[in-house]
């Protein structure tokens, strides 16, 4: 017998791959809209990370509205790092 265990696999499922929607749903029910705003969040995948982010942010802006949604301190948080963690 080997001494690691491998992810569980259920129906296609990993644990890490629940474990991942658990924390992208939570960060969701917990913030679902910005403080600034009150547009509604979204993630976003950047750089191998995922973010909760304003949809504000998402939407292209230019000309004074653009120039005031970046002004205003929107939500913008990680919420989970996709890269591989270092073998120890």
């Amino acid at each position: 017998m080997s001494g690691s265990v491998p992810a569980r696999d259920i129906g296609g499922v990993t644990d890490a791959n629940a474990r991942a929607v658990e924390r992208i749903e939570s960060a969701l029910d917990e913030t679902p809209f910005c403080a600034s705003c009150n547009a509604h969040t979204v993630v976003v995948a950047h750089d191998d990370r995922l973010w909760l982010v304003c949809a504000t942010l998402q939407r292209p802006a230019t000309g004074i509205r653009g120039l005031l949604t970046r002004l205003v301190a929107h939500e913008r948080r990680l919420v989970l790092s996709l890269e591989p963690e270092a073998a120890a």
